[in-house]
């Protein structure tokens, strides 16, 4: 993008179509789903195993500002199916909503836990209107 090399993520100037080249850009997978938050992080979902220098997978919080995981999210998402005939399907988050009131977030994805519960393909968060 802009002359310079970006992996699956890039934050690009609209206005004038550059790349913020202090922004990272660099995840090791397919990234499918960004949400800015109402308590300004980004929660970034796809197949990726490492993004802009953060060994979490699949679903983290970026620093706006840097790119960099701002360590907000730690959920250790993990599991995959096999399905019959179609082989294994990959570990992901591939979408996210905002509720109205901002408090929650509903993910989803191709997943069998999320930290050490058991979830199959869906999950929310909830944080205070006061979080940070």
């Amino acid at each position: 993008m802009d002359g310079s090399a970006a992996d699956n993520i890039a934050y690009i100037r609209t206005y004038n179509n550059t790349m913020v080249q202090g922004w990272g850009h660099s995840a090791n997978g397919m990234v499918d789903t960004i949400l800015r938050t109402a308590n300004n992080h980004l929660f970034v979902g796809g197949q990726f195993t490492s993004i802009n220098g953060s060994s979490r997978k699949y679903y983290v919080s970026l620093n706006l500002s840097t790119g960099k995981d701002d360590g907000y999210l730690n959920l250790n998402i993990s599991g995959h199916y096999v399905f019959p005939g179609s082989g294994v399907s990959n570990t992901e988050v591939y979408n996210q909503q905002l509720s109205p009131d901002h408090g929650h977030v509903l993910a989803e994805g191709t997943f069998t836990k999320v930290q050490s519960n058991k979830r199959q393909q869906i999950f929310m968060l909830t944080w205070a209107a006061a979080a940070t």
